[in-house]
């Protein structure tokens, strides 16, 4: 549920919400985002892959629930 998701990804850090924001809505790449934030690209990729798991997390209980299956 899109609407569900969105709720998530408040509950995330700003840098964390702003990675994932960019990289899959925005299509950008780990360099563009990079260079948009001016942070080195392993800095991105790290907040990416921290944001990935912060947001699994955050939705594991729900899952657990039924709601996203």
């Amino acid at each position: 549920d899109a609407k569900e998701l969105h709720k998530t990804l408040e509950e995330l850090t700003p840098k964390h919400r702003e990675i994932l924001l960019l990289y899959y809505s925005n299509d950008c790449t780990f360099e563009e985002i990079a260079t948009m934030l001016d942070e080195p690209t392993n800095t991105v990729k790290s907040r990416h892959r921290r944001a990935i798991q912060a947001l699994k997390e955050l939705l594991a209980p729900n899952k657990a629930r039924g709601a996203y299956n």
